[in-house]
């Protein structure tokens, strides 16, 4: 390309500040191909200006669809900017892919008056037909990536239908080489792809336990006892629901495999892709590669149909709940604070408990700890020896109580608003919940209107038992800080409960918390303690610090446990003394007194004082942390 007009320095120093482009698509290109393009462009500018130059080269792999490229940003700043003189490519499809965003792109360049030149296009802006040789260059771009689209398809398939495309394998399966596809000896020649004959026991398995009603992540948690492996696509290395559900859903179980079942849609907007269901997937049948036959397949399909039915329908009412898209780490307490104290990891709530991210069904279930930590016993035992040290420092009690104040005030003004928005919407749900049923009257059948009745029925009974909970004595009395104040021990567990931001308070105050599992001599049941550790450096006087730590059993002890001590004193006290008479004296039964002492005594054959042992490795027998999943499987 030869220039029609001189390449000139817009800056005083006479240096001409040129930025050259390179790119390359995907991985599997050379990298040197952008040098090369770097070096095209150096030579052609050499051989068409003779002055100093400044040369910026931008290169990467990426995608041209993408609008968003580091280059593309970078290259955008230098022209808004002013710092540069010319853009120059070797083509222009090195710029973008998309003839938008190359109009786009080039009409900037001129806006701030840079000079844009693709080389091979004959485009150069500073040319009064330039916008002429841009339509040519941009459609002759955009033409050519529709064309290899419909190539790139045809081919992959043509490949398909000869038994090739074989992606990532499912367990039970693996792809083979050509030579072994060519010969024929696992099934149709040509085939990439063959049963394992030793996972068929396995998936048979999982086939059974499907239809006596397991769920999938029953059925993985029995995989994974038994180390069956789940093959080499599967990122933890152990069977999870999903991979389960995926595999048992997938036709190629009976003998059919699919391609394409996804299709991938070009988002213009970013130049990235969405793929979408496609309906009309390609299908090939090879009845070597089932495991099972077509109507023991269809047989469980419908099950797994009516478990996504409920599953979708859940996640629409989950758009309802008050944890819908709030962030994990607004928590209320003592969530995002306690601690598994055999791995470290965070405790996190299922369903009335806390338990080690690590150990439960979806987690990498790298830690033995299963304990589980009821909130009941935290709010029962916790939260009072917060408030017992909080009263045994007044300062620190006042500072805290000052700090709860502003968020207690805050939570009180939405609890008002709720309160009177479910005041209003009561008589606007009664009218429409009475038009409704008139119109159904009136009609013959009409599932739609049965169906809308329904739900502002069950919206109403909801709001309706929402307004009745009004403000309890203690909220109503607490209309300024001094009576605040002096009712704090009262209203701190009510915060704890129902309020995010006391909890983010709390969590300032209680550094430590830290769940042990301890294990009685006599029962092999597992409990939770708690360590604590309250740090008053916040709220104590400048230049003090304040510290407190305790342990706490979250779990109420069997009886005999509990009347250890009391037990042990009588005794002492009167050695000669009978186990009612003991009994009598303590206030049990007297085959509560036989236990406790025969729990003393064990207590020291062992020579512990602790009437729990703290464990620190994974105990021999723990009730209740036996498999969650049958052992037996059903065999075909």
């Amino acid at each position: 390309m030869a220039l029609n007009f001189p390449l000139i320095p817009r800056h005083s120093d006479g240096v001409l500040r040129v930025v050259v482009t390179g790119r390359i698509s995907t991985a599997a290109q050379d990298m040197r191909s952008i040098d090369s393009q770097h070096a095209d462009a150096e030579a052609w500018l050499r051989s068409n200006y003779s002055g100093t130059t400044r040369v910026t080269l931008l290169g990467e792999q990426a995608s041209g669809w993408l609008t968003n490229r580091e280059t593309m940003i970078e290259a955008g700043r230098l022209i808004d900017t002013h710092a540069i003189d010319l853009y120059l490519v070797t083509e222009l499809r090195e710029v973008y892919r998309n003839p938008a965003d190359h109009w786009r792109f080039v009409q900037r360049c001129v806006d701030h008056h840079v000079r844009f030149v693709s080389i091979a296009d004959s485009i150069d802006t500073a040319s009064d037909d330039w916008e002429t040789n841009m339509h040519i260059a941009s459609l002759r771009a955009g033409l050519a990536v529709p064309e290899i689209r419909r190539r790139v398809r045809r081919k992959a398939t043509d490949a398909f239908q000869r038994g090739g495309m074989v992606m990532k394998v499912r367990f039970g399966y693996r792809k083979l080489t050509q030579e072994e596809a060519q010969r024929g000896q696992f099934g149709t020649p040509g085939l990439r792809i063959a049963k394992l004959p030793e996972c068929e026991a396995a998936i048979r398995k999982m086939w059974a336990c499907l239809r006596r009603g397991d769920s999938y992540m029953r059925i993985a948690e029995l995989l994974n006892s038994e180390q069956v492996s789940p093959g080499p696509y599967s990122t933890r290395g152990s069977w999870t629901g999903r991979l389960v559900r995926d595999l048992l859903a997938d036709p190629i179980l009976s003998g059919r495999r699919r391609f394409r079942r996804e299709v991938s849609r070009l988002v213009y907007s970013t130049g990235k892709h969405r793929a979408q269901p496609n309906p009309t997937p390609e299908t090939a049948d090879y009845p070597e590669l089932a495991f099972l036959s077509t109507e023991e397949h269809d047989e469980v399909l419908p099950i797994m149909e009516g478990r996504r039915k409920s599953a979708a329908a859940g996640q629409r009412q989950q758009h309802d709940h008050p944890l819908y898209r709030r962030p994990r780490a607004r928590s209320l307490f003592p969530g995002q604070i306690a601690h598994c104290g055999i791995c470290g990891s965070l405790m996190y709530r299922f369903g009335d408990a806390l338990r080690c991210a690590n150990a439960v069904p979806n987690g990498p279930r790298t830690c033995w700890n299963l304990v589980q930590v009821p909130f009941s016993q935290v709010f029962q035992k916790v939260l009072p020896w917060i408030v017992r040290v909080l009263e045994g420092h007044p300062a620190a009690r006042r500072a805290m109580a000052s700090s709860a104040w502003t968020q207690y005030q805050a939570d009180m003004r939405v609890k008002r608003r709720h309160d009177d928005e479910a005041d209003k919407r009561v008589p606007l749900l009664e009218k429409q919940a009475s038009r409704l049923a008139k119109a159904l009257a009136a009609m013959d059948e009409s599932d739609a209107i049965l169906a809308e009745l329904t739900q502002v029925e069950a919206e109403l009974h909801a709001t309706r038992q929402r307004s009745a909970r009004k403000k309890d004595d203690v909220e109503e009395h607490l209309a300024d800080y001094a009576e605040f104040e002096r009712k704090f021990a009262n209203v701190l567990p009510r915060m704890a409960k129902s309020s995010l931001d006391f909890a983010d308070l709390l969590r300032q105050l209680v550094r430590t918390f830290v769940i042990d599992p301890v294990q009685a001599l006599d029962c092999s049941q597992v409990r939770p303690r708690a360590r604590l550790e309250l740090n008053f450096d916040a709220w104590a006087s400048e230049g003090k610090s304040l510290q407190m730590s305790t342990t706490i059993d979250l779990f109420d002890p069997p009886v005999h446990v509990s009347a250890l001590n009391a037990c042990e004193e009588a005794r002492n006290r009167n050695p000669k003394a009978t186990l009612r008479q003991i009994a009598a004296e303590v206030g049990v039964g007297y085959m509560t007194v036989k236990r406790a002492l025969r729990y003393l005594t064990r207590m020291h054959n062992a020579g512990v004082s602790d009437p729990h042992i703290l464990l620190t490795e994974k105990p021999q027998q723990a009730s209740r942390w036996g498999k969650r999943t049958p052992t037996d499987l059903v065999n075909s």
